[in-house]
């Protein structure tokens, strides 16, 4: 047996009613001021136009990446019947000039700008609402004002509102509401971590740069005798090979002519001693390599 559908007291079926205005019809009301604003058939120009501005703004998180890829779509024109309430209010609030606050109009402000701040203001108190629920007055104050809103972007739409005004509320708007609700959730969400990511992008940039500056620093301070001293134990290429198992001769290396005649003396010398030549030391001598004194 199904389980019953929990009973919807009254003060939730005001703020469903509200709801319901508020994210089915409020945004088709927009979209006729934004169509307005844009036409349709140049929009691809005037989003070309801003390009650099709006990616100011999706630098700033105020686009997001999809919404993004929605004003710029790969291989197709961007439309705007794919454009939620959220990206239509920012490129009519940075793109014309509609002002369009954060905080709700004075009631005697009855221009276009307040109406779209107005829809703003009230749906976001829905979407991060923590009851759920609306008092009559409540209710009757924003529904009215959620109206005349829409009535001032698009006239013909008045009589939509008063039918929804007491129009049967039943779950299926309940279910809308949650989803709605979910969907924003996950937006903030998403929103915070890419925040948050991003934030730790800039401090890892700010200490590799500190990282280059401090390398370039030490090689500027670097003294000439450090640099010297760097050369001198760069590799030296090496000199003539020779074999291990042959004794060294004076030939097998190409030395200047003093020291050549040096190693002569040093072994002349060797030889004489072993075999006790000891005459031939006394003999007068200035260079075996030349004439001998008279």
């Amino acid at each position: 047996m199904a389980s019953a559908l929990p009973v919807i007291s009254r003060e939730e079926i005001n703020f469903l009613r509200v709801a319901n205005l508020l994210i089915r019809h409020s945004p088709k009301a927009v979209r006729i001021l934004f169509n307005r604003e844009f036409n349709p058939s140049g929009l691809t120009s005037v989003l070309s136009k801003n390009r650099n501005k709006l990616d100011k703004l999706k630098k700033k998180h105020v686009i997001t990446q999809t919404q993004w890829s929605l004003l710029f779509p790969s291989g197709s024109v961007p439309d705007s019947s794919h454009f939620d309430l959220t990206l239509m209010v920012c490129l009519l609030r940075n793109l014309t000039k509609i002002t369009i606050q954060d905080k709700l109009p004075q009631p005697s402000d009855l221009s276009e700008g307040a109406a779209v701040s107005r829809i703003k203001y009230y749906r976001n108190q829905i979407a991060h609402s923590d009851s759920g629920a609306l008092s009559d007055l409540e209710f009757s104050k924003t529904f009215d004002e959620v109206s005349m809103a829409i009535e001032i972007i698009c006239p013909p739409m008045k009589t939509d509102c008063e039918t929804l005004k007491d129009a049967h509320i039943d779950h299926s708007v309940h279910d809308i509401y949650l989803e709605f609700v979910k969907n924003e959730k996950q937006m903030e969400e998403m929103k915070q971590k890419h925040d948050e990511l991003v934030a730790q992008v800039e401090v890892l940039n700010v200490e590799r740069q500190n990282i280059e500056s401090r390398r370039k620093r030490l090689n500027f301070n670097k003294t000439p005798r450090q640099t010297l001293k760097s050369t001198s134990q760069s590799p030296v290429s090496p000199g003539p090979k020779v074999k291990t198992n042959k004794l060294l001769s004076v030939g097998d290396v190409d030395l200047k002519d003093g020291v050549r005649n040096m190693l002569r003396r040093v072994m002349t010398n060797e030889l004489m001693s072993k075999f006790n030549i000891s005459g031939l030391l006394n003999m007068p001598q200035t260079d075996w390599g030349g004439e001998r004194e008279k």
